[in-house]
């Protein structure tokens, strides 16, 4: 039962990524409705694996999510920011576009220890990374849930604890979305106070699913039903702070996640499908920090193709309009990461191998 269950997780975050790549795509209806649920959805997902039980050393856990999720963050940022002239160079970037709300231009040696001072300490991220912000916020939730978890458990009694905890989870939740309500914003913080919500609820229905199957079919159609009605009305941008209300957050992220999921073990009892799903899932953090730069190799094929500009290879994330070219940049933005991600895991054991074996000898 155990494998099965991390199996329809691990191809729920298979699906999830797939609809990352797909809303960064350059389709801004596919975006639109994509943002509705598909990054709480990973918050959710890691708050449903995570058990009590885990609640002994604060130490080794608070390490191990440094381990799991600083490092990565911190290896790929620290890559992208020593190529960020060469970017420039071969127009990945270019000083006359912008992307989002900001120029892109050569760093200096000054500029470029005042970024990797940002970079360690969070606050900063390189442009072809911006994806990486998810990996920084996902780190805090975890600790935050944690800390609050471990401390609740020595002070409070058995009886009292789920309850207090809810509560003191849903004040911070709410201080998150006030902070922001009233202008006061800081990145990666105030998203974090309000993820750790959503990590709490996939916790709470990971803990106590057993009346929730997440198979019946009725339930799936009308949450896609009120997925697309919802959609009419706004969206929600985690990484900018950016949704209708608290409710309507929550609400569309568990409408979101049941969607997922039923669709996740639908696939789970298929051959194909669920070992292409399982391997994107498993390769879900290599993806989500170079999608960005394997859409280039679209839009560089897109620029011989159709006689654009060099220059147009810089347009983030891809070239408009993307019409049917979004087929291909969903394709390679899934396809290139993993296929890399793949290959660094092969290294990584043969020498690892290697290294025994010198050390047996």
């Amino acid at each position: 039962m155990e494998k099965k269950r991390i199996d329809y997780i691990t191809i729920a975050k298979g699906i999830g990524i797939s609809l990352v790549v797909l809303g960064h795509c350059g389709n801004s209806v596919i975006e639109k409705f994509v943002l509705l649920f598909h990054m709480p959805l990973f918050f959710f997902l890691s708050g449903f694996l995570f058990r009590d039980e885990k609640l002994k050393n604060p130490i080794e856990y608070i390490k191990k999510k440094f381990l799991k999720l600083y490092l990565p963050y911190l290896v790929y940022e620290i890559i992208f920011l020593l190529l960020h002239n060469f970017f420039i160079q071969i127009n990945i970037y270019n000083t006359n576009i912008m992307i989002g709300d900001k120029i892109v231009s050569e760093l200096s040696a000054i500029d470029f220890i005042k970024t990797l001072v940002r970079v360690i300490l969070c606050a900063g991220r390189e442009p072809i990374g911006g994806a990486l912000w998810f990996l920084v916020v996902l780190l805090f939730v975890t600790i935050m849930f944690f800390i609050i978890s471990y401390i609740l458990k020595k002070l409070t009694s058995e009886k009292n604890y789920e309850n207090i905890r809810f509560l003191v989870i849903f004040i911070i939740f709410m201080c998150g979305n006030l902070l922001t309500k009233f202008g006061f914003t800081i990145p990666r913080f105030n998203n974090s106070l309000v993820m750790l919500f959503i990590y709490y609820i996939g916790f709470l229905i990971g803990n106590y699913k057993k009346n929730i199957t997440f198979q019946n079919p009725v339930i799936f159609i009308v949450c896609v039903i009120a997925l697309l009605v919802n959609n009419l009305y706004g969206s929600v941008s985690v990484n900018n702070n950016i949704y209708l209300s608290p409710d309507f957050l929550v609400a569309n992220t568990i409408i979101g996640v049941y969607i997922v999921i039923f669709l996740a073990k639908k696939i789970e009892k298929t051959k194909h499908l669920k070992k292409c799903f399982i391997m994107l899932g498993n390769n879900s953090l290599h993806i989500m920090c170079l999608h960005f730069l394997a859409f280039k190799i679209v839009s560089l094929l897109r620029i011989f193709v159709e006689g654009l500009n060099i220059e147009d290879l810089a347009y983030f994330p891809v070239i408009q309009p993307v019409s049917a070219w979004i087929i291909a940049y969903f394709l390679i933005g899934l396809i290139a990461p993993t296929f890399f991600a793949v290959l660094f895991n092969k290294t990584k054991s043969v020498i690892k191998k290697g290294l025994e074996k010198g050390k047996l000898l």
